[in-house]
C-alpha cells in the first residue's frame, strides 16, 4: 500500500488517543480502508507508523549531481 502524509498523521493521532486513555479508535487510510484499533493494538500501530515513516522518507530520494571536467590534454 502506498501511504501518504495524511495516513501518517492519522496513525500518530490514533496512537496519542490510545495512549491517553481512549479504548478504541478508528483510522481511515487514503485508499478508503477504515480500521478500528484498541488499546491492545498500540504496539501494532507503532509498527505501522514506522513503516509509513520509512516509506515516506524513501520517497524523498537524494538528488545526485555529477560534475564532469574535460581537457584537451595539452
Amino acid at each position: 500500500m502506498i501511504y501518504t502524509t495524511a495516513d501518517l498523521t492519522a496513525v500518530q493521532a490514533a496512537i496519542i488517543e490510545l495512549a491517553t486513555g481512549k479504548r478504541v479508535t478508528k483510522i481511515t487510510f487514503s485508499n478508503g480502508e477504515t480500521v478500528e484499533y484498541g488499546v491492545a493494538s498500540l504496539q501494532g500501530l507503532k509498527q505501522i507508523r514506522a513503516e509509513i515513516q520509512s516509506e515516506l522518507s524513501g520517497a524523498e530520494s537524494t538528488k545526485r549531481y555529477f560534475r564532469t571536467m574535460t581537457s584537451k590534454g595539452l
